[in-house]
């Protein structure tokens, strides 16, 4: 489900007891069935946010209202802050301090116009690799934070007529590049988003097959007109 596995214990809220599974709509207690489901559902989502963007002003509840999104299929708390402290080693933020740490984070890149007037491409990538740190240190969400991130991120650098290539960043690479990022480190993450951050004027699809293969499932599935 999340790139790293969550220190919890069978007593959350979140989890169905004696468990690490968590609790969802299908009543499904084994976690690889789970992580199956959710990846089904998701991926759908996704695919169709690429062309139907969730509006909103990029603070914490639009980050909120993409996760209710992606998730409503699977989960009753899907949008919803987590209630309980998590970790992955080193603890993420403390849940007392997410809604006033996003708010920071909101209102200066705000103040820096989302990004919009930074134009070297290095500089770019630097920046917004502090952001994207960030919000996964802030970790708002019991799970789903990287799918929710990365959608988040790619709506961003479409403002500044930027697209960032996830599916060329290995599960490996990012899970470096985020334990580098928990510890203050934004440089593994920035050189990452350096190699995969291209203009959408000199885009071209047709490199991406995973993209055009979520896109093409995506127009041909029954369920392209979400509620939301």
């Amino acid at each position: 489900m999340s790139l790293f596995k969550k220190n919890h214990h069978s007593e959350s809220p979140y989890c169905y007891s004696g468990t690490d599974v968590l609790i969802n709509k299908f009543g499904i207690k084994n976690f690889d069935d789970l992580l199956e489901c959710e990846r089904s559902y998701t991926s759908k989502r996704q695919a169709y946010l690429e062309q139907n963007p969730v509006k909103g002003e990029y603070d914490l509840k639009h980050l909120q209202d993409i996760h209710k999104y992606l998730f409503q299929d699977v989960y009753d708390w899907a949008g919803e802050l987590r209630k309980t402290n998590i970790s992955k080693g080193e603890s993420f933020c403390d849940v007392r301090e997410i809604e006033s740490r996003f708010s920071d984070l909101h209102n200066h890149l705000k103040y820096f116009n989302y990004l919009k007037d930074v134009h070297d491409d290095k500089e770019y990538a630097k920046v917004l690799s502090n952001y994207f740190c960030e919000i996964n240190n802030i970790h708002p969400f019991r799970e789903g934070n990287g799918r929710t991130q990365r959608v988040f991120i790619s709506q961003l650098c479409k403002e500044s007529g930027r697209i960032i290539s996830f599916e060329n960043i290995s599960r490996d690479e990012m899970i470096t590049a985020s334990k580098a990022g928990i510890n203050g480190d934004f440089e593994p993450m920035a050189m990452l988003f350096e190699k995969n951050i291209v203009h959408e004027s000199t885009f071209d699809i047709t490199k991406y097959p995973k993209i055009m293969q979520q896109m093409n499932d995506n127009s041909h599935s029954e369920d392209n007109q979400f509620d939301f």
